[in-house]
């Protein structure tokens, strides 16, 4: 049928400091026929107190 199926990624990430990061990522998806296109957009943060760390 012609059809290659692939999917690709990418993702950047910054952590704003050890309590918060934030992550944008695409992908693209040509499983189908038709592609597909997908955004996320996630926000990862700490709250409370919580034991040191050593960095």
């Amino acid at each position: 049928n012609g059809h290659d199926p692939y999917r690709l990624s990418a993702m950047l990430d910054f952590s704003h400091s050890e309590f918060s990061r934030l992550r944008l990522q695409y992908e693209y998806d040509q499983s189908t026929s038709k592609g597909d296109n997908l955004w996320m957009l996630q926000y990862i943060y700490s709250l409370g107190s919580h034991g040191a760390h050593q960095y």
